[in-house]
């Protein structure tokens, strides 16, 4: 069987305040947090996954610390260069970079 969606995806829905996606093995879905008067201030919540079984342990172990760290995440930053892919780096409260989206 052949699908076309990426193995891992993560969707914000600023409209409808939702997060969603699929982790690796599972669907992933939750509460997306922001106002206008601080555009790249969010807050993740009440993110959950589905828990089907994967059998494979590197996708697992990267699925489980994905859904640990995310819950982590305050604020994002656009990270576009000229003739480049749109980026979005997320950050931690220590202003750590947790991880860098791609636009697909």
């Amino acid at each position: 069987m052949t699908h076309n969606k990426p193995d891992k995806y993560f969707a914000f829905d600023t409209y409808q305040h939702t997060v969603s996606g699929n982790a690796g093995c599972n669907r992933i879905s939750g509460r997306l947090e922001h106002t206008a008067t601080q555009p790249n201030i969010i807050r993740l919540l009440q993110v959950a996954s589905t828990r089907m079984a994967c059998l494979d342990e590197q996708k697992t172990a990267w699925e489980n610390e994905f859904l640990k760290t995310i819950q982590d995440v305050v604020r994002f930053e656009p990270l576009s260069a000229e003739g480049m892919t749109p980026r979005i780096a997320l950050y931690g409260i220590d202003n750590n970079r947790l991880f860098i989206l791609r636009k697909k």
